[in-house]
């Protein structure tokens, strides 16, 4: 039998690498920054930060 209290992942194996950053925006969440961090990608390929 499975408990009838949904788990909830912990913070760190549900948040991508780079979403702590993101997430502090206001209005941002976990969601929203996994796919804000998947359409980005690699940031190092930007040559400055208002190209990102």
């Amino acid at each position: 039998m499975t408990s009838s209290t949904p788990r909830r992942p912990s913070s760190t194996s549900a948040s991508p690498t780079g979403c702590g950053a993101i997430r502090r925006l206001p209005g941002i969440g976990l969601v929203l920054a996994a796919v804000f961090v998947a359409e980005i990608g690699d940031v190092h390929r930007f040559t400055a930060a208002e190209k990102l």
